[in-house]
């Protein structure tokens, strides 16, 4: 499994999250809202470090050295800890044998701290086997089983989901509620509510067959609104209307 320290240490990706209980979802994201307002490293190279390109920029280098600090990957030093290093990856690979191949490997201190962390994540990417995003959604888990455990946790009335699929989306705030869970579990959404842009553009690939059209939907409906759960309603809604297919995505 390919990944880079981002999706231990920001734990970003929605596969991932799904592995955690709410409370270290709840610390995650404040580590990662702390620490992106406390470096004013801009969304598009945490983007970009997610996809494997790792740009020289000290805001970025400083974002993940601080969240690398609060996960406890480093200690105030800059010094990597070992232990909980390999805890981590084994955790996420689980695998213990490749994951003390990868610590070994990429176990190293640089002149900073933050060159550190970079390191890190760019040896722990080039190391491993294979992307986690490359993965259809359906290769991780089934969309209707993502359906039905959302709609037990938001407590959305049947009829609602129905109309959805043929392209009434209801207002209701259960219904959105119910729209976010989903979205988070195919990985459109992070556990902090913002859209992971590649992820919906290789989501949107598989259902729709079309590259082009992922990803103009992708550029075209994927924005922030003013909370996680508007945000999916309106991207979901947006991807129906501008779809050409009118197809209902992600609920079934």
């Amino acid at each position: 499994m390919k990944f880079s320290l981002v999706f231990v240490a920001v734990a970003i990706v929605a596969v991932q999250a799904g592995k955690l209980t709410d409370e270290q979802k709840q610390k995650l994201a404040s580590y990662y809202k702390d620490c992106k307002e406390s470096s004013g490293v801009e969304q598009i190279s945490i983007d970009d470090a997610k996809a494997g390109k790792y740009r020289e920029d000290p805001k970025a280098k400083a974002f993940f050295y601080c969240v690398s600090k609060k996960m406890g990957l480093q200690n105030e030093a800059g010094e990597i800890q070992k232990d909980v290093f390999l805890m981590k990856v084994t955790n996420f690979l689980e695998n213990e044998e490749e994951a003390k191949a990868i610590v070994e490997k990429c176990n190293k201190q640089e002149a900073t701290p933050e060159q550190t962390t970079y390191s890190l994540m760019k040896c722990c990417y080039e190391n491993s086997k294979e992307h986690v995003n490359s993965k259809p959604i359906k290769e991780v888990n089934t969309i209707p089983s993502f359906n039905k455990k959302c709609k037990e946790d938001s407590g959305v009335d049947q009829t609602l989901i129905d109309k959805a699929k043929e392209g009434i989306f209801s207002d209701e705030i259960k219904f959105k509620s119910f729209v976010y869970c989903v979205s988070k579990k195919v990985g459109l959404q992070n556990i902090t509510g913002e859209i992971e842009k590649l992820i919906a553009i290789e989501n949107l690939i598989e259902i729709l067959g079309d590259k082009d059209l992922a990803a103009d939907l992708t550029k075209k409906c994927a924005k922030h609104r003013s909370s996680p759960e508007e945000t999916a309603y309106q991207t979901f809604k947006c991807i129906y209307e501008k779809n050409p297919k009118h197809k209902v995505v992600f609920i079934e």
